[in-house]
This record gives C-alpha cells, structure tokens and sequence, in this order.
C-alpha cells in the first residue's frame, strides 16, 4: 500500500507539487525547441510505446502540442491519455508532458494536463551522453537478455487506476536490471525526489511498458510487464553499488518482448556527438526549476543559488 510504501520512502515535501505546470512556459518552450527525441505512451494497450519525430511536432499556444504519427500505425482515440518525454541529445535532464488526445481532421494534438522538467540523475548515472564510443564497440547481441545486460538506460511507462499515463527514466550501469528468467526480470529503485509516481501508479496499476537504449544503436527493445514492488533483500543485495543497497525495486513478471529499430533514433542522428546541444546553450535545470518553484521575480532570484546546491548535491550523491 502507499501507506507501507511511505515507511520506506519517506513522503516527499509538497513544495515540489509547485513544479508542475498547467501551460508550457518559456523554458517548457525553449527545451522542446531543441529536442530530437520524443517518446510517446498512450493508454491503449493496443498502442505501444513508441517514438515521434521532432520535426512533426508543432505547440499551439500553450496548452497544445500536435504531432503526426506513422500512417502505418495505429492512430489513437480521441479522450485517449497520453505522455510525451522530450529529450535533447547531450543533455542529462528532460520535459515530461501529459495530457488527452485530441482529433480533427486526422489532425492528432495533445491537450495539455501537466508538465514538469525531470532532473538528469538517471541519464547521469547511465553516463547516456558520454559512453557511445565504448558501447558501440560491442558486438550487438541477437537476444533480449544480451541487449538488457548492454542496456544502461530505460523510459517506463505506468498507468494509474484511471488510465492516466506517465513516463519516467531510469538509468545506471550497463546491465543494471537483472534477468532472473526469460519473463522476469528486477529493477533496483535508486534515490529520486520522493514523489515516487511510477510506483504509486504500480500499486493501483501493475501494468507497465518499457523501452530498453543502449547508446549508438537504433535497435530498442520494447517489454510488456507485470509489476511488483520488491523488497526482497537478496535481490536488493545483488544490486548495491559502492555498498549502497537500495531500499526498494521493481520485479517485472510475464515479460513480453519486442525489438524494433526507431527511424526516428537513425535520421536525426541522436548518438552523433557533433549534434548534441552543448548544455550551457540550454537554460540550466536548477534555474528552470527554481522559476518553477518560487517565480521569476525577487523570490526566485533569491532562491535560485540554493536550487542549484540542492541539484548539484543530488548528482554527487546518485546512489
């Protein structure tokens, strides 16, 4: 239960609630502008997690977001829930969007419910914009659990009680997620904010997606799971890292898996470094948090230096 849940993860500070947004703000706007990568999670299990393409993605105003899917796919409902994740190439933190679809005319839009910046700890702890050389070195296994042990980084899809979708990242070492057997698999659960979304949506949902990256290549590999929250001792044990041993995972049951290779992913290059966007030509997540937070006059510019502490602490304390 939640309950249970908050004995281990103590509850979170309901400032941060402050951070999510109802509209896109300037930074909302400025980080979408620079994103090649979009990952998308609708409520229809029939649709599966999948990739948008940049340049087909347009913001209306501030509340809506209209993009274009494959022909080939299947096109949602209108009411469907759905998340966007917007990721820029080279830089560790990400948008997270979440809303209804919308459709006119063939015409499909996302009508803004939520949105938040997601800090980079996950990226940083798969080192996801620094470890392309090596990674690419490798031989590309043919088989699921061969490409999860190469994985450093994944994007989970969870639903609450309602059908309302999130997406949210973890990352780590290559091969951080554990094969027990060929449809089980464990995912240790690292610090984070506390506000715990994805595993609060598991308590009232266990049905979750996954897609699995493994840096310079364009084969992901997407599973559909069952989940439990895990607090077995020795499947945390097998997961520390500098003694550290996590409190809680996830135990993924009923694995079903799938490979495909993103177009999106090879066209526009994400993995070529000489096109990744240099982080200080983005605004900084702190100062884009700390406007969230506290506002952009006297208050905000106040607080931002201390936003930025906290942020740069967490990165030196992953584990």
């Amino acid at each position: 239960t939640e309950r249970e849940l908050r004995k281990v993860i103590p509850d979170y500070p309901k400032m941060l609630d402050k951070r999510l947004l109802d509209s896109l703000d300037q930074y909302c706007l400025e980080f979408i502008s620079h994103s090649r990568l979009v990952v998308s999670a609708f409520s229809e299990p029939e649709l599966p997690m999948g990739m948008i393409s940049a340049d087909s993605i347009e913001v209306v105003g501030s509340q809506t977001i209209s993009f274009k899917l494959n022909e080939a796919e299947k096109q949602p409902s209108s009411g469907s829930k759905l998340s966007l994740f917007f990721m820029v190439a080279g830089v560790g933190h990400a948008l997270r969007v979440n809303g209804i679809v919308r459709r006119e005319n063939k015409v499909l839009s996302l009508q803004l419910k939520m949105a938040y910046l997601h800090c980079s700890r996950a990226a940083a702890r798969a080192e996801l914009w620094s470890s392309e050389k090596q990674l690419n070195q490798q031989k590309e296994p043919v088989d699921c659990v061969g490409f999860i042990k190469l994985s450093p980084f994944l994007l989970l899809k969870t639903m609450d009680e309602s059908g309302n979708t999130e997406i949210s990242p973890r990352g780590d070492g290559a091969g951080f997620v554990s094969a027990l057997s060929e449809e089980s698999l464990f995912i240790p659960e690292r610090p984070g904010n506390k506000v715990a979304v994805s595993i609060r949506n598991m308590l009232k949902n266990p049905n979750v997606e996954i897609l699995f990256f493994v840096p310079g290549r364009y084969r992901i590999l997407q599973l559909s799971a069952r989940a439990r929250i895990c607090s077995d001792a020795s499947l945390l044990a097998l997961s520390a890292v500098n003694k550290k041993v996590p409190k809680l995972g996830i135990l993924l049951e009923n694995c079903q898996f799938h490979f495909m290779t993103s177009k999106v992913l090879k066209r526009d290059a994400i993995w070529d470094e000489s096109r990744w966007v240099e982080p200080k030509n983005l605004t900084s997540f702190s100062k884009a948090l700390s406007a969230h937070l506290n506002g952009e006059g006297l208050k905000g510019a106040m607080m931002s230096p201390v936003i930025n502490l906290v942020v740069k602490n967490d990165l030196k304390n992953l584990y």
